[in-house]
Parts: C-alpha cells; sequence; structure tokens
C-alpha cells in the first residue's frame, strides 16, 4: 500500500516535471523572453564578420521606444520564436562543449542587444553570434532558433545597413 503510494507520487511528480520542462522550453517572442517588462531603449552593436578581423568594428545604433526606428527594429524580432532550455538552472554546473561553426563572413553577423527600462537600468540582453542565440540579465542562457542562423543574418544584414547609412549621413555633415 505504501509503495503504491511512493510509486504514484513519484509518477506524478515526474509528470509535473516534464509538463513544466515543456512548458519552459515552449517557444516564445522577444516580449516574452524580456518577461514582458517595459523598455525604453534598446542598444545594439553589429559588426560583420567580412570585417573581421581587420576592421574590428562595431557600429552601435541606439532604438528608443515610440519611435518609427523602434518600431521597425520589434517587427525584425517579433517574428522570431525563441525556446529557453528547460536545464537553465543546471548549466552553470555542467561542462561547456565546443563546437565548430563554418562562417560565411559576407552573410554572418555577431549582433549585441542591451534593452534599458524607463530609468535606463539594465534590463536584459541579447546576443547572436554566427549561429547561437543567447540572452540573460546576467548570464548567457542558451537559446535555440528554429533556422536561427538564417534569421540572425536576415537581421544583422538589416541592422548593418541601417548602420551603414548612419554613419553615411554622420558623414555628410559639414564640420563646425
Amino acid at each position: 500500500m505504501i509503495r503504491n503510494r511512493i510509486k504514484t507520487s513519484i509518477i506524478i511528480l515526474i509528470v509535473l516535471v516534464i509538463a513544466a520542462a515543456a512548458w519552459y522550453a515552449r517557444p516564445v517572442t522577444f516580449r516574452t523572453l524580456i518577461e514582458n517588462q517595459d523598455f525604453k531603449t534598446i542598444g545594439v552593436s553589429v559588426r560583420s564578420e567580412a570585417e573581421f578581423p581587420e576592421h574590428n568594428n562595431l557600429h552601435n545604433l541606439t532604438f528608443t521606444a515610440g519611435t518609427p526606428e523602434m518600431d521597425a527594429l520589434l517587427e525584425h524580432l517579433e517574428p522570431i520564436h525563441f525556446h529557453r532550455s528547460p536545464l537553465e538552472p543546471l548549466l552553470p554546473f555542467l561542462p561547456s562543449f565546443s563546437h565548430w561553426v563554418t562562417v560565411e563572413p559576407e552573410e554572418d553577423y555577431v549582433i549585441y542587444f542591451a534593452i534599458y527600462d524607463e530609468q535606463d537600468h539594465f534590463l536584459q540582453h541579447l546576443e547572436f553570434w554566427i549561429n547561437e542565440w543567447c540572452y540573460g540579465p546576467e548570464t548567457k542562457l542558451p537559446l535555440y532558433v528554429v533556422n536561427g542562423q538564417e534569421k540572425g543574418r536576415e537581421l544583422g544584414a538589416w541592422l548593418w545597413e541601417m548602420a551603414q547609412e548612419k554613419q553615411s549621413n554622420s558623414d555628410d555633415l559639414p564640420e563646425i
């Protein structure tokens, strides 16, 4: 009788853990990833691998809430569905694995997003590097994105073009 209760309790616990892990690993949007917090600005740094390592230039962009530029950025981020790892609590204790990545210099980008609230307090970061996505307020937690490299390349190309336009516009300004 007691053994049956213990077995039943263990089975229920296992089912609950599996259900919680499946719920946590479900696809989420950018807003869910930042826990639906209100943010004022998103700072973005983007680098094209075509210029690396000769020119390790990160081009910086700032997007402010309520502007057309922020709306355009969110339009690019919202269709991306991120999957969090249900093993996040265990990741600090697990060995890290390295793997080889094929870099296509003309197509690959490194992108860093820093999200800030109304008082300019740092909330969260989101990062894309060649084919890997990660996020977190303090540590880099991995994210899985279906076709993540292609989506990162598309976003990187759009941001890179925007950064180039911004730079060329600032180069056109007369010196005072």
